[in-house]
């Protein structure tokens, strides 16, 4: 593997174990490197120490489900890592220099302006027109698992999920094939908190959800040594077809989620919302939700 292919396989592992105590060194064995190697590598490539990514990466996700989900700060910390409710908000408070009260509440984040002012300016929409709630349909999806390649990290000019969309496709297109009629779809989303993550930390993804109880094509997809993995919760979720590209998609869907969260119509389970590529000019948003 490439030391760039080591460094996502790290944060594929921190995804997975956002709530659970691991050590570097358990990291490190994961990515095969040694752990001196693996902290030096993890730093160049990131710009940032291996836990410095830890926590900014905790924490974010959290202040995303502190702005979208219905639970409280307790459940939220637990999620994200804290062992107890003050020591998860005396770090959210040392990072964004606000309660999480505050964040939630909060009418204009930062990141979160800079992030879509950016991909407003990429979009190929002239304008994104909200989409209403009676366009989306509540249906229920089984145990799925995520099988998923990170891009190069964003640039300044363009996001790289955009810039190589096509080879993407491509390259997943004979896994959809293999799915046949099954819930198998191809997908792209972000790992990261677009209400507090700054938009040239985020990491895009292109990949494919197939349900856990297909044997034979996660055997196939584990032993090809193409992809990381996560597991994603079945459950309720909320499915919104758009007439849109990829490419003018992410707008769109994320202000559906935002307005919607922010009035009260559902709140998030989760943060893993993703949009499922069915065509040239059309996508289907997945969200997971608690109403």
């Amino acid at each position: 593997m490439s030391p760039e292919e080591q460094v996502n396989g790290a944060v594929s592992y921190v995804q997975r174990h956002m709530g659970e105590d691991f050590t570097a060194r358990q990291v490190a064995d994961h990515s095969c490197l040694s752990y001196s190697r693996f902290l030096h590598v993890f730093a160049q490539h990131r710009q940032e120490s291996f836990w410095q990514y830890v926590k900014r990466h905790r924490l974010e996700q959290a202040a995303s489900l502190v702005r979208f989900s219905g639970y409280n700060a307790g459940e939220i910390g637990e999620r994200c890592g804290y062992a107890t409710r003050s020591s998860f908000s005396k770090a959210f408070y040392g990072h964004f220099n606000c309660t999480t009260r505050a964040f939630q509440s909060a009418s204009f984040l930062p990141h979160e302006h800079q992030t879509m002012s950016v991909v407003h300016s990429l979009s190929e929409a002239a304008s994104v027109e909200p989409v209403d709630l009676s366009a989306a349909e509540w249906i229920r999806l089984p145990d799925l698992m995520l099988y998923y390649f990170i891009p190069p990290r964003l640039s300044a000019d363009e996001p790289a999920f955009m810039k190589s969309f096509g080879s993407w496709h491509a390259r997943l297109q004979p896994w959809a094939i293999q799915g046949g009629s099954q819930f198998l779809r191809m997908v792209t989303g972000t790992l990261d908190s677009v209400p507090a993550t700054p938009y040239l930390m985020l990491n895009t993804y292109f990949g494919v959800v197939v349900p856990r109880y297909d044997d034979f094509l996660n055997t196939l997809l584990n032993n090809s040594g193409s992809f990381l993995s996560r597991p994603l919760c079945g459950g309720k979720y909320l499915r919104l077809p758009l007439q849109h590209s990829c490419r003018s998609a992410s707008p769109v869907c994320y202000e559906f989620v935002k307005q919607n969260c922010l009035s009260g119509n559902f709140k998030l389970r989760e943060n893993q919302f993703f949009i499922a590529l069915t065509g040239e000019s059309e996508c289907e948003l997945y969200i997971p939700v608690t109403v």
